[in-house]
C-alpha cells in the first residue's frame, strides 16, 4: 500500500472515530438532566443530602417548555417530596423520551435537585445527576447545570475525589460534595442556564 494511501485511509480512521465520539457525547448529553448542554458532564455516587421529606416545593410541579420549544418537563410528585420528571426533547425532528426520578436539596438559601435517571428496565441508575434551579417568578423556571471545568479541576487537584476521563465522576462523600458546593459559588453558576416557562400547573398526588 503506498504511503498516499495509507494517510487516506488514516485521515478516514480519524474522522469516523471523531464522528463515533461526537455521536456518543451527543447520546450522554441527552440523558444529562434532560438537556443537550455540552456543560453537563458530571455525575456523582451520592446526592447533595439526604431526602428529607420536609424539603418540597410543589411550585416546580407542571408541564414546562423552553423558549425554542425542543424541550418539555413534565414534572409530577407525589406528597413528602418525591418527584419524577418526563423529559421529551425535540431536536431537528428526532425526538427522545427520558425519565428521572428526584427528590430536592436546599444548601445556603440555594435549590438544588438529585436526579436518578429512569433505564429501560425501570430501575434508577446507580449515579446522581445534580442540577441547581431558580424561579424567576412561578412561572419561569431557571435549570442551572454543574460547570464541568469546575468539578475537573477540584477532581485533578484532589479538592474532591473522583476520575475524569471522558466525564466527571464525583465519588466523595455527601458531606465533602455538600461544602464543596457550598464553598465554590460557581460550581453551579447562574450565568447561563436553561429557561423553562410553565405552560401547565400540576396538583401534587397523595
Amino acid at each position: 500500500m503506498s504511503v498516499l494511501k495509507r494517510r487516506k485511509r488514516c485521515v478516514k480512521s480519524k474522522k469516523v472515530i471523531k464522528i463515533k465520539l461526537v455521536s456518543i457525547l451527543y447520546a450522554w448529553g441527552s440523558l444529562c438532566v434532560l438537556f443537550l448542554m455540552s456543560g453537563c458532564m458530571v455525575t456523582s455516587e451520592f446526592p447533595l443530602e439526604e431526602y428529607d421529606p420536609k424539603k418540597f416545593n410543589d411550585g416546580i410541579l407542571g408541564v414546562w417548555i423552553n423558549k425554542d420549544e425542543t424541550t418539555t418537563l413534565i414534572i409530577h410528585g407525589k406528597n413528602f417530596g418525591r418527584y419524577e420528571v418526563v423529559c421529551v426533547l425535540n431536536e431537528d425532528g428526532k425526538v427522545d423520551v427520558l425519565r428521572y426520578k428526584f427528590y430536592l436539596s436546599q444548601l445556603d438559601g440555594k435549590n438544588y435537585a438529585n436526579l436518578k435517571q429512569v433505564l429501560e428496565n425501570d430501575q434508577a441508575s446507580t449515579t446522581f445527576e445534580l442540577v441547581r434551579y431558580e424561579f424567576q417568578d412561578k412561572n419561569e423556571l431557571k435549570i442551572i447545570m454543574p460547570d464541568t471545568a469546575v468539578f475537573k479541576k477540584a477532581v485533578q487537584t484532589g479538592g474532591i475525589k473522583g476520575d475524569y476521563k471522558v466525564f466527571v465522576n464525583i465519588r466523595d462523600d455527601i458531606a465533602h460534595l455538600s461544602a464543596f458546593v457550598r464553598n465554590h459559588q460557581n460550581s453551579f453558576p447562574s450565568e447561563g442556564g436553561m429557561i423553562f416557562y410553565k405552560a401547565i400547573s400540576v396538583e401534587p398526588k397523595e
